[in-house]
């Protein structure tokens, strides 16, 4: 709902979650003056549901409100008073399972009556019933001349656990790739590079000597690369 406000500045973020929430407030409000049952449709979806499961039950009355019913394979008790049944959705969701609707069935008792008010229209109309009043533009606010107190900045702390060496896929999307000094390729760098090295050119055999180029921290002292690996072997010494 809010995925656009993300990449906006903190006081345009702000506007648009009170315009968002606005119109959602006056969503409902109007749409809640449409219904004509006395409970959401949410409710009224499931009591429907549970009015048919429960036709298809054997309800006895063993009290004024204490009821056993019985199916195939189990059996539950359901008390209209205290608004609970052994299959525990009664006391745990607020609507009648549909055990107490099978009791219900057998009694001149209203559905309504128990069930919990937050599933009212009534109460549904009162939740959504304030209103967000907006605010005028940035350039009529009214700033004092200095600053009442100056916000710092929080005070960072390291997070707890190992910090995270391999990146994600956001991050390598963003733009930055790693080279691998071995094979060239981008995406991976030496550590965890399985391609066969680079080709690299050497250089003439009459500038071989004290002022010989540095390959990679190495300089060429005579020798050619294996054609088999690509490497140098002996011909190389490291330095420093």
């Amino acid at each position: 709902m809010l995925k656009d406000a993300r990449k906006l500045s903190i006081a345009s973020a702000v506007e648009l979650t009170h315009f968002k929430s606005s119109e959602y407030i006056q969503k409902r409000q109007a749409m809640s003056h449409e219904w004509e049952t006395k409970c959401t449709h949410y409710a009224e979806k499931y009591l429907g549901l549970a009015r048919e499961q429960g036709r298809g039950y054997d309800a006895y009355r063993v009290g004024v409100h204490e009821f056993e019913v019985r199916s195939r394979d189990h059996h539950d008790v359901v008390d209209l008073l205290q608004q609970t049944c052994t299959c525990r959705e009664f006391q745990m969701l607020g609507l009648l399972c549909e055990h107490a609707m099978a009791a219900i069935a057998i009694t001149d008792f209203d559905e309504y009556d128990y069930c919990h008010k937050w599933f009212r229209i009534e109460m549904y109309r009162e939740t959504y019933s304030e209103v967000l009043h907006p605010t005028v533009d940035h350039t009529q606010w009214e700033v004092p001349p200095e600053p009442l107190n100056i916000v710092l900045p929080p005070i960072a702390k390291r997070p707890p656990g190992r910090p995270r060496t391999r990146r994600s896929d956001r991050e390598l999307q963003s733009g930055v790739h790693r080279k691998c000094t071995i094979c060239g390729k981008l995406g991976h760098n030496k550590r965890t590079c399985r391609e066969p090295p680079m080709e690299r050119q050497l250089p003439d055999e009459s500038a071989i000597g004290p002022s010989a180029p540095v390959f990679n921290r190495y300089v060429i002292r005579g020798g050619y690369p294996d054609s088999s690996t690509g490497v140098l072997g002996n011909c190389m010494v490291a330095l420093g």
